[in-house]
């Protein structure tokens, strides 16, 4: 180094062995700094690599199970771009469950109704069938006393006949108006019964009393002369009209012996049972139909029989019966193990302490066939 007042050169001399040290030391250093970072930086790519691969494996899963129709799951893998990728695909899911839900409930409701209208149609048909059969049945039932009295006046008109003809005549009139009568009342209560225009004068009876009135009216109209009828009761009161109980007792009765074999036995019991007056009519008669037994009580149901039979009847007694109970606030079932085994009918209602309340009939066995009696 030159000094620029005296003019005089200084030079510093260092040994090479020194210079060279420093430098391979330097370099030294320096390669150790650049393999750590090196090394430093394939770890980081292997985990950044790894995370990433999870993160890709997980959206991969989600698009699977979105393709599948299942609303996928995830887990957040801190990344944004597949945090809201899988978000999204999360919210699609949930948005194909939605739509695949409301269209099984859609077709569950339309299944439902179709269904529905088939059972409709189904019972619809019956009714009509039921309605066809009733009408048929009502020729019959009117035709027969009216040739019976038509017969009896063409007697009467010949002005010919002897004393005990003409008074035979007289009886036929007399007999065959009441049973038209009896089946013109009929279709009148029905009526009455399903438009509501029945009123109820409601007091308060002894049922065992009604039941015993009943056995006793249907004896002496010599109704029960060829069966066995037995009566167990005990004192049951009941708030009820008694017109419309007598003719639900009558009507079951009648229906009980109607469809019980000559020498057959029917049994009836008035009891109290957890509170209720109960009312029972079993029989040993010819027993429902299975097929029949849920339909026993519509209207203008009954067995198959043919238009020559004996028993007679249009199969609206039972349909009376139910909704004569239900004005009560009872409800009426009848039952039965099938054709050949005998059938039952209960009758139950709330018992008033000192008389109160009518009576709710629970089943209504009811004898053969299951056809109503008239």
């Amino acid at each position: 180094m030159r000094s620029q007042r005296s003019d005089w050169t200084v030079v510093v001399g260092v040994p090479a062995a020194s210079l060279e040290g420093n430098a391979r030391r330097a370099v030294s250093v320096a390669g150790v700094g650049i393999f750590a970072t090196l090394t430093a930086a394939v770890l980081f790519a292997l985990l950044a690599s790894r995370r990433l691969t999870t993160a890709i494996a997980s959206t991969a899963a989600a698009a699977s199970a979105l393709g599948r129709g299942k609303a996928p799951e995830f887990e957040a893998t801190e990344i944004r771009e597949i945090d809201q990728l899988q978000a999204t695909l999360a919210e699609a899911g949930m948005l194909l469950v939605r739509e695949r839900e409301a269209r099984e409930a859609a077709e569950a409701e339309r299944t439902r109704l179709l269904e529905s209208e088939q059972a409709a149609r189904r019972a619809a048909e019956a009714q009509n069938r039921s309605k066809d059969e009733f009408l048929a049945m009502l020729g019959h039932e009117l035709r027969n006393p009216l040739s019976a009295i038509s017969g009896a006046v063409g007697l009467l008109h010949t002005g010919q006949a002897q004393p005990d003809a003409e008074r035979y005549a007289r009886e036929v009139v007399e007999r065959q108006s009441a049973h038209l009568g009896r089946i013109v009342d009929d279709l009148l209560d029905v009526s009455r019964v399903m438009t509501g225009k029945i009123r109820l004068d409601l007091q308060r009876v002894d049922l065992a009393e009604a039941l015993r009135r009943c056995v006793g009216t249907l004896g002496a109209a010599g109704k029960t002369s060829r069966h066995e009828v037995n009566i167990r009761s005990v004192p049951a009161w009941i708030d009820a009209d008694v017109t419309r109980l007598d003719q639900v007792i009558s009507n079951l009765l009648f229906n009980a012996v109607k469809y019980t074999p000559e020498g057959g036995r029917v049994e009836c019991e008035v009891r109290i049972d957890d509170g209720e007056a109960v009312l029972s009519i079993r029989d040993n008669g010819v027993g429902i139909p299975p097929a029949l037994l849920p339909r026993v009580f519509d209207i203008f149901v009954q067995g198959a029989a043919s238009l020559d039979r004996a028993q007679g009847g249009l199969g609206l007694g039972l349909a009376l019966v139910q909704r004569l109970v239900a004005m009560h606030g009872g409800t009426a079932t009848a039952t039965s193990e099938g054709e050949g085994s005998a059938a039952s009918s209960r009758c139950a209602s709330r018992a008033c302490r000192r008389p109160r309340r009518w009576l709710r009939p629970l089943p209504l066995p009811r004898a053969p066939e299951a056809r109503a009696c008239c």
